[in-house]
């Protein structure tokens, strides 16, 4: 015997890697659809003309909701049907139907639940199919082909079997088999770990892996850490069905399956999912000190040719500093934007056998940032006393140096920097010399009574023109007579940008009074921040503007509030 296929149907095996079916019809289970069984089948009932957005009541039941539990690249799908004669003489056929996927890629249009919300999830679909099959005599068996396309959720439902083509009273169409198929590499895959016992506390640095990543794949990892873990158990029948404690124990012994005990997060006390590591070496970005570790690793590919694979991933980690660590800033609320502020950062941390105590510090701040003074709480009258130590400033980071080895210690470190948007983050570091790649992160929290509150980010005062992303605007002078005497011979522009926290482009531009541009004087690309520029009175081509009123406009290509501000310039000679 000699069988040929069109390649490995993907829909057979959807049940054990974790997808699922849902179906409208109570007239047969819809796992037939693909149980590769030709002499069973699924009933589509013949109704469907006032499809309903999904409603069971409307659509009597005619559809299906398909999860294949990932991702595939699918370019052919097979509804297959057996003639009329092998199902005792009554009709097979369906009146029509309209099918659609989706790989879960979200969907800006909120509520769109015209198809299917896959977890209560708008995502986009994409039209499949669109049959209609009213002819005489009606086609039995559909196959339909599409560009290699990214699959995940199949949504089907009877179409065009209302009025004129409603018949066969409740006889409904039968699917004996649906059948997908697709060439090249699996496009996503989604791993998570077990939890991995480091055995005791340990200050986790980096994180960093090994693999094959051609170009169009990409590796995104993500981390959770905690200290408590709880035991829960699953208990099966002989079948393999779970079922909870109270219907196990009832059970017949021979009926009775397995017990399982799995080790889970206590999730009240553990963090939250880490942001995406952004390259392999990358910091390590969920709290630490910590004993336990989850990680969640996500495998894409653009390319059908292509696949990623991942040989290993590391996590390098020292001995903690300290086995706690709490950071503050004060002040953290009120604080006038764009102009030089003093603050203090505060540093609670405790000390326990094994950890080698901090003799540096790094703190890193969204603007320049200048340190003042270093600070340590007398233990014995709770007075502050200044500390010996040492600063160096390069950027938007603060290295503190100092003279012997913290550990059980509170510490303050005044500073000044300046603030352009809400909620600025403060991050700070403590690490020891003997160790200097090795940094432990200070986490958030209540690190003195001094501050109201424990937040390591700052909220703003109201900002200027309510909420426009310019402001601080000086001309000076609004008058200039660019006649190279040296007296206001050029105009001096100075502003500041708020609420900006990713790189965007920064303009200044000098128009005359009817619009026309006479030249640009700025293009930046930036982020919040305080900008200067001028401008002589020449125009693009170097020649001297005549005398008169002009525009200078600054523009900003933000998300939100105002973008442009202008102002008034004269030219007089």
């Amino acid at each position: 015997m000699e069988i040929h296929t069109l390649g490995d149907n993907v829909l057979l095996n959807t049940i054990e890697r974790g997808g699922s079916i849902v179906s409208g019809s109570t007239q047969a289970s819809a796992t037939r659809l693909f149980d590769g069984n030709l002499f069973d089948f699924w009933i589509s009932p013949l109704y469907g003309t006032d499809w309903n957005k999904g409603s069971n009541t409307r659509s009597a039941g005619a559809w299906f909701r398909l999860d294949l539990g990932c991702v595939f690249w699918l370019d052919t799908f097979e509804l297959l049907q057996i003639s009329n004669e092998r199902v005792g003489g009554s009709a097979t056929d369906v009146n029509g139907f309209k099918m659609y996927t989706s790989d879960g890629t979200p969907s800006p249009e909120k509520g769109n639940v015209a198809c299917w919300q896959p977890d209560g999830r708008d995502v986009i679909w994409e039209l499949l199919a669109d049959v209609r099959n009213t002819d005489v005599p009606p086609k039995l068996g559909f196959e339909l082909t599409c560009e290699p396309r990214r699959v995940r959720y199949i949504f089907y439902h009877h179409f065009y079997g209302s009025g004129t083509y409603r018949s066969r009273s409740n006889t409904g169409g039968k699917i004996f088999e649906f059948l997908a198929y697709g060439e090249g590499a699996v496009p996503g895959v989604t791993m998570t770990s077990n939890i991995l016992d480091m055995g005791a506390r340990k200050n986790i640095t980096s994180v960093s892996w090994d693999g094959d990543f051609p170009p169009g794949t990409t590796i995104q990892l993500r981390t959770r850490t905690g200290d408590r873990t709880e035991e829960i158990k699953h208990w099966f029948q002989k079948d393999g069905k779970e079922v909870d404690e109270a219907v196990y124990e009832r059970l017949p012994k021979f009926l009775k399956g397995r017990i399982e005990t799995e080790l889970a997060p206590v999730d009240s006390l553990w963090s939250d999912w880490s942001l995406p590591y952004l390259y392999s070496g990358a910091p390590f970005a969920s709290p630490s000190p910590r004993q336990y570790l989850l990680c969640e690793v996500q495998l894409q590919s653009n390319d059908p040719a292509a696949a990623p694979s991942l040989d290993a991933l590391t996590f390098h980690y020292t001995a903690p500093s300290a086995s706690e660590l709490a950071g503050e800033i004060g002040p953290w609320e009120e604080v006038p934007p764009a102009s030089p502020q003093a603050f203090s950062f505060y540093i609670k941390s405790v000390w326990s056998a094994g950890c080698s105590g901090y003799d540096r510090v790094l703190l890193v701040s969204p603007s320049p940032v200048e340190g003042k003074a270093v600070w340590r709480r007398n233990a014995e009258d709770s007075t502050w006393v200044k500390e010996n130590a040492t600063f160096h400033s390069s950027g938007d980071s603060l290295f503190v140096a100092f003279s012997r080895v913290l550990r059980s210690d509170e510490v303050k470190i005044d500073f000044e920097t300046t603030i352009f948007y809400n909620g600025s983050p403060f991050t700070a570091f403590v690490g020891h010399s003997s160790t200097p790649w090795a940094w432990q992160r200070v986490d958030s929290g209540n690190a003195t009574d001094e501050v109201a509150g424990s937040s390591t980010r700052v909220l703003l005062t109201s900002l200027p023109a309510h909420g426009d992303l310019i402001g601080h605007v000086s001309v000076e002078p609004d008058v200039i007579t660019p006649n190279g005497d040296g007296v206001n011979d050029r105009m001096n522009l100075a502003f500041s940008v708020f609420k900006v926290d990713r790189e965007r482009r920064v303009t200044a531009h000098i128009y005359d009074v009817v619009g026309i541009p006479v030249r640009q004087i700025g293009d930046w690309r930036g982020a919040s921040g305080n900008y200067e520029t001028s401008w002589d009175g020449l125009d693009e081509e170097g020649d001297r503007v005549s005398p008169g009123l002009y525009l200078c406009r600054i523009e900003v290509d933000g998300d939100a509030g105002d973008k442009a501000v202008s102002k008034v310039v004269s030219v007089v000679y």
